[in-house]
């Protein structure tokens, strides 16, 4: 095999290496009942940040699968009223995708119809199990695993929090100082017990990265079936050559 061959074989699986990196992604806000604050705001910052390509605000109460999956990743909130099941089974459907979603307080208040119920909770996509209704008490960020979620956050002071724990299958990354579950992650989807809101007040210090880093920081995935069997070939194939590169000359009769 000559070297021109290695070298097409050697790009097409480092291409293949690549594959799955895109452009920056489009970012879906959706915020439910949340008319008394600015889920525009939220939108704002968030594109300020220049790790996403756009970045749009939905204020709705139900929310459906069809409208999430036009975006890349979807930041989701609740704060009064909404579709516990409707809301929950489009974010099941959504989190079934593989696409990023990143679900925030009051998400899992157990206030009624602001609450996340459905398939996101009966499925095993949430990140958090609620331990029962919000807190509404102040606490510092304490201990985190120092991950690339942490980039940029150091510290972080929050009034408006759920009282929830990492559920089953889930890693917990980070925890408020008084022991409640500050993020979580469960494959692609990802758990901030933060309010994304502060045009509301009672947080303060780095609160924006983190929501930037929950959508933007790469998360382990698992390839399709497909993609591990042409990586595979792929790399035979740079193995074969290379082999075969290496072979001596067989002699040639007098």
């Amino acid at each position: 095999m000559n070297n021109f061959m290695t070298r097409s074989i050697t790009a097409g699986t480092l291409a293949l290496l690549a594959f799955g990196a895109q452009a920056a992604p489009t970012v879906l806000v959706v915020g439910t009942d949340n008319g008394g604050g600015s889920t525009t705001d939220i939108a704002s910052w968030l594109m300020a940040s220049a790790q996403f390509s756009s970045v749009t605000a939905l204020d709705t109460t139900s929310v459906s699968f069809a409208t999430m999956s036009a975006y890349d990743e979807v930041l989701f909130f609740t704060n009064h009223g909404g579709d516990p099941v409707g809301n929950g089974d489009a974010l099941a459907s959504f989190a079934a995708t593989g696409k990023r979603l990143v679900v925030s307080t009051f998400s899992y208040a157990e206030q009624g119809s602001n609450t996340l119920a459905g398939a996101f909770l009966s499925g095993g996509y949430s990140p958090f199990t609620s331990l029962g209704g919000s807190l509404y008490s102040t606490a510092s960020m304490g201990a985190n695993d120092a991950s690339a979620l942490f980039t940029g956050v150091a510290t972080l002071s929050n009034y408006y929090r759920d009282n929830v724990v990492a559920a089953a299958g889930a890693t917990l990354n980070a925890s408020y100082d008084d022991g409640v579950a500050l993020v979580a992650t469960k494959g692609n989807v990802i758990g901030v017990n933060v309010f994304p809101d502060d045009s509301f007040g009672g947080v303060s210090g780095d609160h924006r990265q983190l929501f930037v880093n929950a959508l933007s920081v790469p998360v382990a995935a698992v390839p399709e079936p497909e993609t591990y069997a042409m990586l595979l070939a792929g790399l035979g194939l740079v193995g074969a050559a290379t082999r075969r590169r290496r072979q001596p000359a067989e002699p040639v009769a007098a």
